[in-house]
């Protein structure tokens, strides 16, 4: 016994139908296939750089790490430095010391004082500044043996206003009158 399930014409509509509609499944297939790969592809392409944005946002934050370290070890040398240098600053009494000091580099170096005038004192932020006008007299080489001896005090002073002018020539001797005044820095108890 044979079956038949319809006429020739039939059976091949009804396939064509079965293929449309197998053909329409596999597009519409194609279709979600095709839109999530693109979506996931996008997500994937927006997390990678997100991934790239944080890993350079780490490096930059390492590298801030790194110069607060380093500024941190800055601002701690200079505060070392300025301790170092505070210690330079006459204490109680110091103005005087200074003045003994600039007395005893003008005797060794052969320096005349004319005029020592220790001016007041001025309070600064942190010290205390006080200013002292010298006139003196000695020659060339002598005036540098005094600055240079002046310098070795290891104490903070200024110098301003340096005007060396003959005063007496005598052959082939030139004496010299200096005109200057030098600041000296104190703590702020002195």
């Amino acid at each position: 016994m044979r079956r038949t399930f319809g006429s020739r014409a039939e059976n091949g509509a009804s396939a064509l139908v079965l293929l449309v509609w197998v053909c329409s499944l596999l597009a519409v297939a194609a279709l979600f296939y095709f839109v999530f790969f693109q979506i996931h592809r996008e997500e994937s392409r927006k997390l990678s750089e997100e991934i790239g944005s944080l890993e350079q946002a780490n490096t930059d934050l390492k590298a801030m790490e790194e110069e607060f370290r380093n500024v941190g070890l800055e601002i701690e040398q200079a505060r070392k430095e300025f301790e170092k240098l505070r210690v330079l600053l006459p204490g109680t009494g110091g103005t005087m010391a200074v003045a003994r000091g600039l007395t005893e580099a003008a005797n060794a170096s052969g320096i005349r004082f004319v005029s020592f005038d220790i001016g007041a004192q001025t309070e600064l932020e942190d010290f205390m500044e006080t200013p002292i006008h010298v006139r003196a007299l000695g020659t060339y080489v002598q005036f540098s043996e005094f600055f240079s001896a002046v310098d070795r005090l290891e104490k903070i002073l200024e110098f301003d206003r340096l005007v060396l002018e003959p005063h007496e020539i005598s052959g082939t001797s030139v004496v010299l009158e200096g005109d200057f005044s030098i600041r000296t820095y104190g703590s702020v108890s002195e």
